[in-house]
């Protein structure tokens, strides 16, 4: 039996951070604190805003909340908008852009947890 309890989180609790390119970012679950073998982000770009290019460790599993815009990895583009879901394996080289004139939410899950 594990010693992890089932448990609410709410944005508004976490410590933020600003991104390259001025998104906002909010940790919303690591393994640190909850003992969970997944790590879990909150993100919001506002028009205009990016995430530079980058990559990771993890597998890394996005689903679009709300707004629109594109991905770009290193050999195609991926056009998303609020319900669509993305996946990147490990690796791959990728930086999102926002489209349109609203907020683009996200939240970003990670496999397994990010240190």
């Amino acid at each position: 039996m594990s010693d992890r309890e089932a448990c609410l989180i709410r944005p508004e609790t976490r410590k933020h951070k600003v991104l390259d390119g001025g998104a906002h970012a909010w940790r919303m679950t690591s393994q640190e604190e909850h003992g969970w073998n997944v790590d879990a982000w909150l993100t919001v770009f506002r028009p205009g805003e990016t995430h530079e290019w980058h990559d990771h460790e993890e597998d890394e599993l996005i689903y679009i909340i709300e707004g629109e815009g594109r991905y770009e990895l290193e050999d195609k583009s991926i056009e998303f908008r609020g319900g669509d879901c993305i996946f990147l394996p490990r690796k791959t080289m990728h930086r999102s852009m926002t489209g349109g004139e609203k907020d683009v939410k996200l939240l970003a899950i990670f496999h397994p947890a990010r240190e």
